[in-house]
C-alpha cells in the first residue's frame, strides 16, 4: 500500500510541474517571449565603432526562431549575395535567452545571444515583463572565421517603414515640412524587404508631392528613389532612434540628391518622428 501512495504522490508532483510550467525532464517552462516577425536590424558594434550591419528576416515558431541574414558594410561579406541562414531558439532562463547561429559563409560564422530590451523609455519605470511581442533586442555578437573575426553588443530591434512619417526637409536655401506614408512588404524568401509610399512636401520652391520607392534591403537603411511632380530624388532612407521628452521614438531619415527639375543638382536631407 505503500508503494502505491508513493507512486500517486510521483504522479501527482509531475503533473504539478506540467501544469505550473516547471522545468523538470516533462515540462519546459516554455519561450520566455516571443519576438515580432519581420525585418530585423542588427548593427555590430565594436569598441564604438560600426564595422558592419547584419539584417534580414527572423521568425518565432514556439521557441525556435529561423531566418535569413545579409551583412552589409563589411569586406569579408557580400550584403546580396552571401545569406546567412540563421537558427536559434529563446530559452526560458539566463542572462541572454535569445541565441541565434548562421550558416558558414566561406568559413565565417555570426553568433548573436540577446534579451529584451527594457531600457528605452528612461523617464518611466521600466516594465519587469517583456511585451507581446517584442520588437526591441539588446545583447551581443560574435563573428568566428575569416578577417572580420570579432565580437561586440549592442541594441537589435525590428524595423518596419510602414508608417506615416512626418518632419523637416530642406535644400539649397529654403526648408519645409513633409509628410511620407510608407508601406513596407513582409520580407522574402532571399530575406530582403521593400517599401512605397507618397509624400507631401510644404515650404519647397522645387516640388510638393510624388511617390517613393525602395531598392530591397535587409536591415534598417535602403537605397530609394522619389519621383517628384518636378524632377525626381535618389538616395537613402534610414531607421533609427531618438530620445525627446525623456522618452525614445523611432525616426526616419533621408539623404537624397535632386535630379532635375528647377532644384536639378541640389542635396536634399528630411528626417523626423512617426
Amino acid at each position: 500500500m505503500k508503494r502505491v501512495y508513493h507512486t500517486l504522490a510521483v504522479i501527482i508532483l509531475l503533473g504539478l510541474l506540467v501544469s505550473c510550467g516547471g522545468s523538470g525532464p516533462f515540462g519546459g517552462g516554455g519561450p520566455q517571449f516571443t519576438i515580432a516577425s519581420g525585418n530585423w536590424s542588427v548593427p555590430l558594434f565594436n569598441a564604438g565603432t560600426q564595422v558592419g550591419l547584419a539584417g534580414g528576416e527572423l521568425s518565432q515558431n514556439g521557441s525556435t526562431i529561423s531566418g535569413v541574414f545579409h551583412i552589409s558594410g563589411s569586406s569579408c561579406f557580400d550584403p546580396v549575395a552571401d545569406t546567412l541562414m540563421v537558427q536559434g531558439k529563446v530559452s526560458g532562463g539566463g542572462a541572454n535567452p535569445l541565441t541565434l547561429t548562421s550558416s558558414p559563409v566561406r568559413g565565417q560564422t555570426l553568433t548573436i545571444s540577446a534579451t529584451w530590451d527594457n531600457s528605452l523609455n528612461p523617464g518611466i519605470p521600466p516594465p519587469t515583463s517583456p511585451p507581446n511581442p517584442v520588437r526591441n533586442l539588446v545583447g551581443n555578437w560574435q563573428i568566428s572565421g575569416g578577417n572580420c573575426a570579432g565580437s561586440g553588443s549592442g541594441s537589435f530591434m525590428l524595423i518596419d517603414f510602414t508608417n506615416t512619417w512626418t518632419g523637416h526637409i530642406s535644400g539649397s536655401g529654403w526648408g519645409g515640412n513633409f509628410t511620407a506614408v510608407l508601406t513596407q512588404t513582409p520580407p522574402n524568401a532571399q530575406g530582403f524587404s521593400q517599401f512605397s509610399g507618397t509624400i507631401t512636401v510644404t515650404g519647397s520652391p522645387c516640388f510638393t508631392s510624388g511617390t517613393i520607392t525602395s531598392a530591397n534591403f535587409a536591415g534598417d537603411s535602403a537605397a530609394v528613389t522619389f519621383v517628384m511632380n518636378s524632377g525626381q530624388m535618389t538616395g537613402t532612407a534610414g531607421i533609427g532612434r531618438r530620445l525627446l521628452a525623456g522618452a525614445t521614438f523611432e525616426e526616419i531619415v533621408f539623404n537624397l540628391m535632386v535630379q532635375g527639375g528647377s532644384c536639378d543638382g541640389q542635396t536634399v536631407n528630411a528626417g523626423g518622428p512617426q
